[in-house]
Parts: C-alpha cells; sequence; structure tokens
C-alpha cells in the first residue's frame, strides 16, 4: 500500500468480498479484490465519455494485475468476473484493450503482470469511490493444488 498524508483508504465487506479503494489528489484511483486465492488489483488511468445508443456513458480505462497469493497453480482468468464501481455507478463489461480481439473468459495471465483493459461503464460517473469485485456465483479461474 503507498503511504501519504493525502490518501483516504476506504474498505467495505459486500457479498462476503473484500473491497478496497483510495484516492489521492490527481493520482490515479485504484483498488482491490481477492479470490480464489487471486488477488486483483485496478488503477484507473482514464475515464472517456461516450454514447450508447442515444444514452450518456463512459469508458474507464486502465490496468488490471492478477497476483496469485495462495499455493495453486492459475493459468488464465475469467475476466468478466471482474466488476468495477466508480461514483456509484458500475460496469456493464469488461474489454481487453488491444488492436487484437481476446477472449476475455479464458485469459491468459502471468502473475503481476498487468493487462491493459477498459470498461464500460451503465452511464456517466463520478470520478470517485472506485470499488473492484468479483461477480456473484462467478468463477474467476480454475485452479488445482
Amino acid at each position: 500500500m503507498v503511504q501519504g498524508t493525502n490518501r483516504q483508504v476506504t474498505t467495505a465487506v459486500v457479498g462476503g468480498l473484500l473491497l478496497a479503494s483510495s484516492g489521492c489528489g490527481h493520482a490515479s484511483p485504484t483498488a482491490e479484490t481477492e479470490s480464489n486465492g487471486i488477488r486483483i488489483r485496478v488503477e484507473v488511468s482514464e475515464v472517456r465519455p461516450f454514447v450508447d445508443r442515444g444514452v450518456k456513458k463512459e469508458l474507464v480505462y486502465g490496468s488490471l494485475t492478477p497476483m496469485i497469493v495462495a499455493s495453486k497453480t492459475v493459468k488464465s482468468v475469467n475476466l468478466t468476473c471482474v466488476s468495477v464501481v466508480l461514483g456509484g455507478v458500475a460496469s456493464e463489461m469488461i474489454y481487453v484493450d488491444s488492436v487484437a480481439d481476446f477472449l476475455t473468459t479464458d485469459y491468459a495471465i502471468t502473475s503481476g503482470k498487468p493487462i491493459p483493459v477498459y470498461w464500460k461503464m451503465s452511464a456517466s460517473t463520478e470520478r470517485s469511490g472506485l470499488k473492484v469485485l468479483v461477480l456473484p456465483g462467478c468463477a474467476l479461474a480454475d485452479t488445482a493444488r
């Protein structure tokens, strides 16, 4: 965790998952959660407006870093299980930010290596209160001991 006098850290238990969010002046918002021996860290770098069928929404760009914290073998994760809430608005879908088209339900990972991603939000958002969670009933990864 980064230390600083301006850093605000908020935690809450939602559906049995620990959500952490932080904000610091102009620093990029970050949040973490853990599920099934995998810690997911999200850092937001940019929020861009867009219009979807006449509805003002936003795209939240950043990185998602999976970190294996249990003695398990994990080769891929289901990125669609990872959702963000920004300013009280939940994400609709996650995408890998790349010129190539990636399957987000079985995405190959390296522990600690950031994945460039973006989320389509369900509406315009405030730029505060970042939370990250694994959707209930969604298997983040198939793991083996």
